[in-house]
C-alpha cells in the first residue's frame, strides 16, 4: 500500500486505470480472398514440428537435464529501507539542509514537524537551485522550498512494485512509515541498485 502525505494527513495512492485497447481490424485487399479449406487435402505441416516427432526418451532426458527455473526472491521495505532515518526540522534553514548534504552525501531528507510527523520532503536539487536563486540561504526556511505532498510506503511494500511506483511517479526515494504514521525508513534509488547486488537472484524485473 502506498500514500501521500500531505499536512500531516494520509491518503491513499490509488492505482492508475489503463483504458481497454480495441485490437484493430485489418480489412483485406481487393484481389487477396479467403483461401478455401478443402477437408480432402492434406494441410501443409508448420516449419517448426521436430518437436511432435521428437523421441520420447531422448525428451525426457533433456527435460530431467534442462535448470530449472529460477525466479527471483521477493523483498520487502523492511530489508532493504535505511534505518533509522535522518530528518530536518520543520524550523531548519535551507543553509541548514545545505550542511547536511554536503556531511551525509544525501539526496534526499525528510522534513517533519514538532511532533515527528512527515510533512514534507527536500531533495539536494532543491537546496541547489534556492542557493542559485538567493546567495544567502541562511534566512529561508527549508518549508518554502520542500515538497509538500510525499509517496510513503509500508514495511510490507514489495520491493519490485516500490521500484515501478517510483518511476511512474518520478520519485527518487520513497519514505517508510508504521502503522502509526511515523517515519521509521526511507528507501532511494541507490538502495533499489544494491538489493540486486546484496541479494543473490534478485531483479528488478517482474
Amino acid at each position: 500500500m502506498f500514500f501521500w502525505v500531505q499536512n500531516g494527513i494520509l491518503t491513499p495512492r490509488l492505482p492508475a486505470v489503463s483504458k481497454p485497447t480495441v485490437p484493430k481490424i485489418h480489412l483485406l485487399s481487393e484481389g487477396h480472398g479467403l483461401q478455401a479449406f478443402d477437408p480432402d487435402e492434406e494441410a501443409p505441416l508448420a516449419a517448426n514440428t521436430s518437436h511432435i516427432f521428437q523421441n520420447p526418451k531422448s525428451a525426457y532426458t533433456e527435460e530431467q537435464l534442462a535448470p530449472e527455473n529460477e525466479t527471483s526472491p521477493l523483498l520487502f521495505a523492511n530489508q532493504l529501507m535505511s534505518s533509522p532515518v535522518t530528518t530536518l526540522p520543520s524550523h531548519a534553514l535551507v543553509s541548514d539542509a545545505k550542511l547536511l548534504f554536503l556531511e551525509k552525501r544525501f539526496r534526499h531528507i525528510p522534513v517533519v514537524n514538532e511532533k515527528q510527523v512527515l510533512i514534507g520532503i527536500v531533495s539536494d536539487r532543491d537546496v541547489l537551485r534556492s542557493v542559485a536563486i538567493d546567495e544567502s540561504p541562511s534566512n529561508i526556511l527549508i518549508t518554502e522550498i520542500m515538497t509538500e505532498r510525499v509517496l510513503s510506503g509500508s514495511l510490507q511494500t514489495e520491493i519490485r512494485y516500490a521500484a515501478k511506483v517510483m518511476l511512474d511517479e518520478k520519485v527518487g526515494s520513497l519514505p517508510i512509515l508504521d502503522s502509526s504514521g511515523e517515519i521509521i525508513g526511507i528507501i532511494t534509488r541507490t538502495d533499489l541498485i544494491r538489493a540486486i547486488v546484496k541479494f543473490p537472484g534478485f531483479t528488478l524485473l517482474a
